[in-house]
């Protein structure tokens, strides 16, 4: 705020808003003063925010709160106020600029965001344990997949597994996709049965206290097959090849390049459409980025995804993903669920 001469700045991108105020509701937005913040919600959460938000003053309106914010911004002359310009409706702003025609509003754009991209560590002791219950979740059924079992079948006994663990619940659409599906990276559940013979990919993982896992395995129904062990044994390789270099100072870029040279090395390079891997944090989804695009440098305390992949329409797929903390020498790899050097067979 200082350095762009601001006067304020409002936050009203829910996820952003718990971070900064550990508010869970579905209403809040909160206003940043030089010296002061204001969170705004109504009486379906007075309660809750008394609880929740601590250092901010609490205001309960019964208006919409982001015209609360743009009253407050008029009646203290505020000239100069950075709103979320990516989460901001074109009427929201027409909003502001009707309600305080005098404050100049301006983008600050993902100025959150940017303060997320490197996790304290109470943020990170709260993410190895979001982790471990998705590790023991995976476990747990592992050890049950038949053939015969729907796709669906396998998502319900993951996301009972996950409850049983305290979790607080999936952190995103379980993914089962088997058979010739696995060829899908976002292959949701469906009602196709495990079948001899069948790669699945199964992509999962449990919230715990706001904070979200991300675990990817593929396994096979069966024997393997000399092919499915071939993409297996690249993927995993390409993986390890990631994680042996990811490190802070390096870009996404760089690491995302370690794993893709050895997939395009084998043949393969046009089967892995996507990035390598992505932040995982209170959004399943975040920066940084290990991606051909991402050009900026890691920086010690990120949590990234590390998950390349083949696919192959009308034959198949393989994804191996593990989360890692970024260090100054290395990373951490959060993840412990099994990823033998073999294709595991059921």
């Amino acid at each position: 705020m200082k350095l762009r001469r601001l006067d304020g700045v409002i936050v009203s991108r829910l996820v952003n808003v718990r971070y900064l105020t550990g508010f869970t509701g579905t209403a809040g937005l909160l206003l940043v003063t030089e010296d002061a913040a204001t969170f705004y919600t109504d009486f379906r959460y007075e309660a809750q925010a008394s609880q929740q938000v601590v250092g901010p003053r609490v205001s309960i309106e019964k208006r919409s709160l982001i015209q609360c914010a743009a009253r407050d911004a008029k009646r203290h002359r505020l000239r100069a106020v950075a709103i979320e310009s990516h989460h901001v409706t074109v009427d929201q702003k027409a909003d502001l600029a009707r309600l305080s025609p005098e404050t100049d509003w301006l983008s600050a754009q993902r100025v959150v965001e940017s303060l997320r991209l490197s996790k304290t560590p109470d943020e990170i002791a709260i993410l190895r344990q979001a982790i471990e219950i998705t590790d023991g979740a995976f476990v747990e059924v592992l050890g049950k997949l038949r053939s015969g079992m729907t796709e669906r079948d396998v998502a319900q006994r993951l996301e009972r597994a996950l409850q049983r663990r305290d979790s607080d619940g999936p952190a995103f659409e379980t993914i089962v996709a088997s058979g010739v599906r696995s060829a899908l990276p976002h292959g949701a559940a469906s009602g196709k049965k495990l079948e001899h013979g069948d790669l699945v990919t199964i992509d999962f993982g449990g919230a715990y206290k706001g904070y979200c896992a991300d675990l990817t395995r593929t396994v096979c129904i069966g024997k393997a097959n000399s092919d499915q062990k071939r993409v297996y044994r690249i993927v995993r390789d390409a993986q390890l090849r990631a994680e042996e270099v990811l490190r802070a100072g390096l870009t996404g870029r760089d690491v995302d390049a370690a794993a893709r040279e050895h997939i395009v090395s084998k043949g393969y390079g046009d089967r892995f459409g996507h990035g390598l891997g992505h932040g995982v944090g209170i959004e399943v989804h975040e920066a940084p980025n290990l991606s051909r695009t991402y050009r900026s440098r890691l920086r010690s305390g990120s949590v990234v995804t590390v998950e390349p992949g083949i696919y192959i329409t009308d034959w198949g797929g393989v994804r191996i993903e593990d989360v890692a903390v970024v260090m100054a020498k290395g990373c951490e790899v959060l993840t412990r669920a099994p990823k033998p050097a073999r294709l595991p067979e059921l």
